[in-house]
């Protein structure tokens, strides 16, 4: 489903790069599997139609948290040229 071309509804990225951040990551993985797949499709789609970056999150797993201060501190502090 990825492979296939996207029809653009969405106005494409501009030059403020964007992340988007799945928050409550822990809550999100206790949902049903079909529900998890549907939200994850969705998200994943935004993020490519806008030209963003997509992370999931969650205060309460250390894990996700410390993969969120990375990519956040690498959009910050990238060199956008």
């Amino acid at each position: 489903p990825d492979r296939s071309p996207l029809t653009h509804t969405l106005p494409s990225g501009g030059p403020v790069p964007l992340l988007i951040v799945a928050n409550k990551y822990d809550t999100f993985m206790g949902q049903d599997s079909v529900k998890r797949k549907f939200m994850a499709r969705a998200l994943r789609h935004v993020a490519h139609a806008r030209g963003a970056g997509l992370v999931y999150a969650s205060a309460a797993e250390g894990e996700t948290r410390n993969n969120f201060l990375s990519v956040a501190a690498d959009f910050l502090c990238r060199d956008r040229r």
